[in-house]
């Protein structure tokens, strides 16, 4: 007869090893809070500054050389917090599903922002070789846009995972 309730979860945390479920939860805090000050840092400091402070044409290409090394940053954390939230709902830990959740939509929007901003790259640069008067190109304000959106629902999904930390403990 296998283990239920409490006491079953209790019984595989127990299993686990305080140590390993201190590296599992510190991996998870360390990847959450390297995720959310990278994004707070780069969409509430960086590219405001560099747009207050460079032409629109030149800022769009300084933070555009700043993307990938972004991305990387969002993919890594994202795979990390996903190792972790999995490897917490396999150890029976409370509000595991829901972290794991959240962790699946930060990595799957740092996915989308990754693929997008490629094509991105491509449509200012084929507005750029037209001619300097040319505008971008529509598809580039929409896959712009999805990118932007993509990034702000990793955001929110971090704070909620934050929020989840500090109302109901890891």
């Amino acid at each position: 007869m296998g283990r239920g309730g409490a006491a079953g979860k209790r019984g595989r945390q127990d299993e686990e090893g305080v140590g390993l479920a201190a590296l599992r939860d510190l991996l998870y805090l360390v990847a959450l809070a390297w995720w959310t000050g990278t994004a707070a840092y780069f969409g509430g400091s960086a590219t405001p500054s560099v747009f207050a402070h460079f032409a629109r044409t030149e800022a769009g290409q300084i933070v555009e050389v700043l993307f990938p090394g972004y991305y990387r940053t969002a993919l890594a954390t994202g795979a990390v917090l996903v190792a972790m939230g999995a490897w917490r709902l396999a150890a029976g830990r409370p509000r595991a599903r829901l972290a794991l959740a959240l962790a699946v939509v930060m990595l799957a929007m740092a996915l989308v922002g990754a693929l997008l901003q490629p094509r991105i790259h491509a449509l200012r640069v084929q507005a750029a070789e037209a001619g300097p008067e040319r505008p971008l190109p529509p598809a580039f304000g929409m896959l712009h846009g999805l990118s932007v959106v993509a990034s702000g629902v990793s955001v929110l999904a971090a704070l909620a995972s934050w929020a989840i930390i500090a109302t109901a403990g890891l």
